[in-house]
């Protein structure tokens, strides 16, 4: 058909260019019938990468708000990380403002302390401490006290921050607050501004437990100095009865001991035991019958050693009395010597407990300047005569010199040899 279609037969066309025809539609054909698979082809493909598409859209917007919630939640993390940071440091500091709590700092010291330590927790609040009718706060860094109108325990919180402002003479928005269990005091964090973010009820609750711990650490040093106190004189008393002079002795002992000890920078608890142990230091003569304390003569030996008793006997009676067992030890040695020649124990050197050694100094000093019945008392430049010479071996020769120094602030003429 084809043959004749294009004339073969006849050969009105030529045989070549028919068969070039032929090959041409051929191709044609099968050209179009490529063309047309290709562009299904195409168009399946296209719909599954378009499906394809919408899924990784879809995949990376839900990364996107993975992204974003774990940025919120790493935000939350450094802001939470930064929080403990700061946190541990202020617990640090709490910790070292504890260690450093003792009773022999006085309570408006110990106020300022602090509200110090305190503050560091919240910096936006105003860190109040009320106790009876006083209230402190800090200024720039300086404690300020103000007087409420009535002293604790309040009736309410109320009435408590009623009073505050009227004292400060500001407003508040916002307070958190815990009181004592007594009722005697209380720790407030004051905020001005509403939307400032105040300080957790739980820490204001343990910061006020610290000011529980210190009240009463300071009732019971303030318990254990006024017996101590009364001890002593009851005891220097009955000792008066027995040797006349005792009570003026001790008393000036004291004196110079406690100028010692404060000249040294001792602590005002160091200072308190050293001045009871002044006090008490001639207690175990209370043990030696009178006529030897007051005979105007030498002492025999056997008399001499009934004397040299009366250290450790004062050291037992007084190491039963709750609180004074440090000034037992002060007592007790404060007839040892430098060189290790005194008495009771034989201690030589720093060994000797320091108030012992400084009761050494004090109370040979004094009973060298003082008449006793055995002989008229020295003259001050004889007494330091017989200091500066038994410096090393006597007497502590570094508190000789403190001493010294003492009298010379004083007005005393001391000529060192």
């Amino acid at each position: 058909m084809i043959i004749r279609y294009l004339g073969m037969e006849k050969r009105v066309v030529p045989r070549w260019l028919a068969t070039l025809l032929l090959v041409a539609g051929v191709g044609l054909v099968v050209f179009a019938s490529w063309t047309l698979s290709l562009r299904v082809l195409v168009k399946l493909k296209t719909k599954e990468l378009l499906k394809a598409n919408e899924e990784l859209k879809q995949l990376n917007e839900e990364i996107m708000a993975q992204q974003q919630e774990l940025s919120a939640l790493n935000e939350q993390l450094e802001d939470t990380y930064a929080r403990l940071e700061s946190s541990l440091k202020r617990f640090n500091d709490m910790l070292s403002f504890l260690s450093s709590i003792s009773p022999d700092v006085s309570r408006e010291r110990f106020y300022a302390m602090f509200l110090s330590a305190v503050q560091r927790f919240d910096t936006n609040a105003l860190v109040a401490l009320v106790n009876g009718r006083d209230c402190y706060f800090l200024n720039e860094g300086s404690m300020n006290k103000v007087e409420t109108a009535r002293s604790a325990p309040f009736d309410s919180k109320d009435e408590l921050v009623g009073l505050l402002k009227k004292a400060l003479g500001t407003n508040f928005e916002r307070v958190v607050y815990e009181v004592s269990g007594n009722g005697e005091t209380a720790l407030l964090f004051l905020y001005r501004d509403v939307a400032v973010r105040c300080v957790e009820d739980d820490l204001v609750k343990a910061l006020c437990s610290v000011l529980t711990i210190y009240t009463k650490l300071k009732e019971h040093e303030e318990t254990l100095t006024t017996l101590s106190e009364g001890v002593s004189h009851a005891f220097l008393k009955a000792l008066e009865f027995h040797e006349h002079h005792t009570v003026k002795h001790s008393e000036t002992v004291k004196e110079y001991a406690v100028k010692m000890a404060r000249k040294l920078g001792l602590d005002e608890r160091q200072v308190r035991l050293i001045s009871c142990a002044a006090l008490l230091h001639d207690l175990g003569k209370l043990a030696v019958p009178s006529a030897v304390l007051n005979k105007p003569g030498k002492l025999s030996p056997d008399e001499l050693q009934l004397v040299k008793q009366h250290p450790t006997i004062a050291a037992e009676i007084i190491q039963h009395i709750k609180g004074l067992e440090e000034v037992a030890k002060i007592v007790r040695h404060h007839h040892e010597r430098w060189d290790g020649k005194g008495y009771p124990d034989g201690l030589s050197g720093e060994e000797i407990p320091l108030g012992a050694r400084i009761l050494c100094i004090a109370d040979a000093f004094e009973a060298m300047t003082s008449n006793r019945p055995y002989r008229k008392a020295m003259s001050i430049s004889e007494a330091v005569s017989e200091l500066i010479n038994n410096a090393g071996e006597q007497f502590d020769p570094n508190l000789v010199q403190i001493f010294l120094e003492i009298l010379k602030e004083e007005g005393v003429s001391v000529v060192e040899g």
